[in-house]
């Protein structure tokens, strides 16, 4: 049975069989930047979502460069 007063971390993702964390990583102006520092910023943030129970990240095209250095970390993150 599910415990009185705590809230859920994850739910399912319509009929995917998938759990998605209730809480989303929102990726407009901490990923949108350039530069090498930067660059290594969006990998530490994108390590630490796991970390905190998070594995849902929240993009789209108007977000700027946040996709673009999202799908340069992933591969060699192993997430």
């Amino acid at each position: 049975a599910p415990q009185t007063g705590v809230l859920p971390t994850t739910a399912p993702w319509a009929r995917s069989g998938w759990r998605i964390s209730v809480v989303a990583c929102g990726t407009h102006s901490p990923f949108d930047g350039a530069g090498n520092r930067h660059r290594e910023r969006v990998r530490g943030l994108l390590q630490a979502n796991p970390d905190v129970g998070v594995n849902l990240l929240d993009s789209a095209p108007t977000y700027g460069a946040g996709e673009a250095h999202i799908g340069e970390h992933l591969p060699t993150l192993g997430l």
